[in-house]
């Protein structure tokens, strides 16, 4: 192999390893979205198919709570509530 096609190697893998070095921390809810989606939650008067019910204080709006996507700079993006 030579040596330009092991430089790109090296930058490949070492790409791959920063992004998967801990997924877990790519996306933490910020507390401002935490707070404005709890309120509206709490201004929701029926919840038949229990879309809301993931959605629980203290645990991460990001990870945790279903029909919410984040942004990896740990801010809400989307609310799909379909139904």
């Amino acid at each position: 192999m030579n040596s330009s096609c092991s430089f790109h190697l090296f930058i490949f893998a070492a790409v791959i390893f920063v992004c998967c070095l801990n997924p877990t921390e790519a996306a933490t809810c910020h507390p401002d979205d935490e707070a404005g989606l709890l309120a509206f939650k709490s201004g929701i008067t029926e919840d038949p198919l229990g879309m809301l019910s993931s959605w629980k204080k203290g645990t991460d709006c990001c990870s945790s709570w279903s029909h919410v996507i984040c942004q990896l700079s740990d801010r809400v993006t989307l609310l799909y509530l379909d139904g």
